[in-house]
């Protein structure tokens, strides 16, 4: 106990002496004794130690510490709940054995919900579409973007135990370097960007006079922001010109023979012989040679 007042050496007949307890304990009995006729007191009151009953369970609780008593206003008297995952403490966290030998309010254990993810620009969808979503259940949703434009960043996001998701993901158009020039080339159309998928998203390309095109004309961009394979740029040699019969010789009589050099070939005829037809054939951008002269014999 804490102590009585008054304090005296000695009390009179019918004095009164109150009790007190010391913090963490109450009074059993009347807090007042009294001297009586014979002398004596009358019974003394007991000080006896306040015990808050063991903290109870919270519907979603994970622990809540210290986990064993005694819990008293002077010792283990503050304990401290926490949630399941996926769930957070509704009100204080802590409770505190009382003088009263009650605890103060229990908190609650409240599910955490993200809010419904957010839109972004360009953006074609996002799984799942619904909730609810949290911590433990839907708790990453994925983002997908419209064709010709691609995830800068991560393209899934979590709902997180503050109910807040991880940043956003963008939606950012797919664009793809200027075409590479080739060898020989004369020109690709169209000759300026910006190049996407979706957008002069074909370019044809042309070679000079003399070169031929070696694989398809045309390259796409595509949404991987890379353009199919280039081709290239081939120059035109057509085989050496055919004898014909009865023919003397043909200059130039050696190649190569392209439709840039070496590109016309003369015809002569044996003695006796005229050319009929043209003396002269052209290599021409086909790789061919245009129509052969004849050696006809003369008088006939």
């Amino acid at each position: 106990m804490a102590g009585y007042t008054p304090v005296s050496g000695s009390y009179a007949i019918g004095s009164t002496v109150r009790y007190t307890c010391a913090t963490g304990y109450k009074l059993e009995g009347s807090s007042t004794i009294t001297c009586q006729a014979s002398g004596t007191w009358t019974s003394a009151p007991t000080c006896d130690q306040i015990v808050c009953r063991n903290p109870s369970s919270i519907s979603n609780m994970a622990s809540f510490t210290p986990s064993s008593g005694p819990y008293t206003p002077i010792s283990k008297n503050v304990v401290t709940y926490t949630c399941n995952t996926g769930y957070k403490i509704v009100g204080s966290a802590t409770i505190t054995c009382q003088d009263s030998g009650e605890w103060t309010n229990s908190p609650q254990c409240q599910k955490i919900v993200c809010p419904n993810p957010s839109s972004i620009s360009y953006m074609e969808s996002f799984s799942p579409s619904s909730g609810p979503y949290t911590p433990i259940s839907k708790n990453v949703v994925t983002y997908t973007c419209n064709t010709g434009y691609k995830i800068v960043g991560s393209a899934t996001i979590t709902c997180q135990n503050t109910g807040r998701w991880t940043a956003n993901p963008q939606c950012e158009q797919i664009v793809c370097p200027n075409p590479s020039s080739i060898s020989n080339m004369a020109s690709f159309a169209p000759s300026s960007g910006p190049y996407t998928p979706l957008s002069k998203n074909v370019v044809t390309y042309t070679c000079n006079a003399g070169y031929k095109i070696d694989g398809s004309a045309t390259i796409t961009c595509q949404n991987t922001g890379r353009w199919t394979a280039s081709p290239q740029c081939q120059q035109i040699v057509c085989p050496n010109p055919s004898s014909i019969s009865n023919m003397a010789s043909f200059t130039p009589s050696s190649g190569p023979y392209t439709p840039i050099t070496n590109n016309v070939v003369t015809y002569t005829c044996d003695a006796g012989y005229k050319i009929d037809g043209s003396a002269t054939i052209t290599c021409q951008n086909t790789g061919r040679w245009s129509t052969s002269p004849q050696c006809e014999q003369i008088g006939m």
